[in-house]
């Protein structure tokens, strides 16, 4: 039976591949303090971690991986919004996925499942504050981004067709993300020996 305990090498590795992705979402943090995009800030990561998120599995197939980087993930979302309620769901689903994966780690089509559950998760930790704390979602981002004009009015839409249709992005992306990561895997770095 093949080994699926972290080792010391592969916390690093998952590390780095981690630091690749906080820095994606970084750059969709950035992004997103336009106000019209920001019911879309975990889209861009979604869209663009697919291919970092296979490269990570490819190389640490184990038990652990997926929830640790679930965690490392959320916590870019706790240092900016001050909250411990947006781990929540992230590290369901980082259990949910553990339990999709155990002892099926380099099962393809387990990994992107995973993988759209890991994004779903981070997308229920962004805006579940907002439906289940409107007031502190309000007051919070009026006191350090947005002011409460723009802010009033996106808490409304998201109550509408917005937030449906952002949840609805979040997942396509997810989807969209990690079926071309596993195409450009196949294509591209299997042939270079990456994978």
């Amino acid at each position: 039976m093949e080994n699926t305990k972290l080792q010391s090498r592969d916390l690093i590795t998952i590390g780095i591949f981690n630091a690749i992705m906080v820095v994606i979402m970084f750059i969709s943090a950035i992004i997103s303090s336009v106000p019209v995009m920001f019911p879309f800030y975990v889209v861009w990561p979604g869209l663009f971690n697919g291919i970092i998120f296979l490269l990570m599995y490819s190389k640490v197939p184990k038990r652990g991986t997926f929830l640790i980087t679930c965690i490392i993930q959320i916590l870019l979302m706790v240092f900016g919004w001050r909250h411990i309620s947006v781990m929540i769901p992230p590290v369901i689903a980082g259990i949910i996925g553990e339990i999709i994966l155990s002892n099926h780690y380099k099962d393809a089509k387990r990994i992107k499942l995973c993988y759209i559950i890991f994004v779903t998760g981070l997308y229920i930790g962004g805006f579940g504050a907002l439906f289940i704390m409107k007031e502190w979602y309000i007051e919070t981002f009026i006191i350090n981004y947005y002011d409460s004009e723009f802010l009033r009015i996106f808490v409304d839409a998201m109550f509408g067709w917005v937030g449906i249709v952002s949840a609805a992005a979040t997942v396509v992306a997810g989807l969209a993300g990690v079926n071309f990561g596993s195409k450009l895997m196949k294509k591209h770095f299997k042939k270079a020996g990456i994978v």
